[in-house]
């Protein structure tokens, strides 16, 4: 499939053809490489959009690839005859007005025993952009936001899957705090977007300039708010949580599934109970799911029996609070299915277009740092008194989104249960 035919011309301008069409399909990233196909080696190029992986180009020619892959080293000072180790490297971009960054990624790879390169560049978050109003969170966790961020002290925590949005959150993050009253510093690797009034520090491991090193210096700079890219290691994670623990606002990112896994996460790393029990304030977990095609999406012809036997279950244990969201979602039911006919020209006949930010929202309290204490971070007792202190669920927020009519039963499905 050739949904994007690029000719034998200049590099650049093949470069420019793909940029500026991925800006505008809303690809998040873009994958070039050498398959085999049909016994050979064929230049593809992939979009990822909405999270799924799209051909763009499949063309014998081999020039293809060489031509882009040499130019992309070039635009981004990496080195031209090296495809032996990774290397990493930005590009600037204009489209329409605007200025895009992608991040790029050399990694080598064997294929048909060639040595060989797959590239990837990355859409970075378009800091202008990122704003907690603009990501569409409910109203009811907005406010749990709001209290994060207004804490005088705490470690706060945005957990999820690759890709599933945490640095946008993080950035929105950023551009609610009051930058001018307070000494902001963070810790990225790379850094995403330059935001004004943040002192930002780039980890550069070549030189031992780790995530834990950088953080103990930034304690000697006298901040209030820092964020910690990510959470990799014992001695970042024990600095942070120190930090958090006198007199610091933190925020930083880890890899898990669920809000209460977050907590067995940092015991797991070697994190004291009463550390994690006294430092953490907020745990935020999320993941992205499709948004249903407005233009082609049809009534769900089920919508009474997934009400009954779907959604409201899943509400049975949960705060009353929460339940009083549900019954006013209820109010005016919209939900959708999605129609995958390959017509619409918006979703490309997909049934889907966009992806819609789904989670859920632990508030330390006094009877779940007991639990830490004394049951060394028990999920299931976590879980329980979580929710019932107010927690919405994944698969709660998930369900007032299909009521809402931006995504499916079918979208939560996949990505949450």
């Amino acid at each position: 499939m050739n949904t994007l035919p690029l000719t034998d011309g200049d590099a650049n301008e093949q470069l420019e053809r793909i940029l500026g069409t991925a800006i505008e399909m809303g690809a998040s990233d873009i994958h070039i490489d050498l398959d085999a196909h049909e016994h050979k080696l064929v230049s593809r190029i992939r979009f990822r959009i909405d999270g799924e992986c799209r051909d763009m180009v499949l063309d014998p020619r081999k020039s293809i690839y060489e031509g882009i892959v040499s130019r992309l080293k070039t635009l981004s000072f990496c080195r031209l005859d090296e495809s032996r180790i990774p290397q990493d490297g930005r590009i600037p971009f204009v489209h329409g007005g605007r200025n895009v960054e992608f991040r790029i990624s050399f990694n080598p790879v064997t294929k048909k025993n060639e040595q060989l390169e797959k590239v990837v560049l990355r859409q970075m978050a378009d800091v202008n952009n990122c704003n907690l109003n603009a990501l569409g969170i409910l109203p009811y966790n907005l406010i749990f936001f709001r209290e994060a961020i207004d804490l005088p002290y705490g470690f706060n925590i945005v957990t999820g899957p690759t890709g599933s949005g945490k640095t946008t959150t993080l950035y929105s993050v950023l551009q609610e705090i009051d930058r001018e009253a307070k000494n902001v510093c963070s810790i990225e690797e790379p850094i995403e977007a330059e935001v004004a009034r943040v002192n930002q520090t780039q980890v550069r491991h070549d030189i031992g300039l780790d995530f834990a090193r950088v953080l103990r210096a930034l304690l000697r700079q006298d901040p209030d708010v820092i964020m910690v890219g990510e959470m990799r290691d014992l001695e970042t994670a024990e600095t942070a949580l120190d930090a958090a623990l006198t007199g610091h606002v933190v925020w930083s990112t880890l890899h898990t599934n669920r809000a209460v896994a977050t907590i067995s996460r940092l015991i797991q790393m070697g994190i004291k109970d009463y550390m994690a029990a006294n430092a953490l304030a907020f745990i935020i977990a999320q993941r992205l799911i499709q948004r249903v095609c407005p233009e082609c999406r049809i009534p769900h012809p089920e919508a009474q029996d997934i009400i009954e036997n779907k959604i409201i279950p899943a509400f049975s244990s949960a705060s009353e609070a929460v339940k009083n969201e549900l019954a006013d979602a209820l109010g005016r039911p919209q939900i959708f299915l999605a129609k995958r006919d390959g017509i619409c020209p918006r979703c490309d006949g997909i049934g889907y277009k966009g992806r819609v930010g789904v989670m859920e929202i632990l508030k330390m309290n006094d009877a779940m740092r007991d639990i830490i204490l004394r049951d060394h971070g028990n999920e299931m007792r976590l879980q329980e008194e979580a929710i019932r202190s107010g927690m919405m669920t994944m698969e709660q927020y998930g369900y007032l989104k299909v009521l809402a009519g931006e995504t499916t039963v079918e979208a939560v499905q996949t990505v949450i249960l």
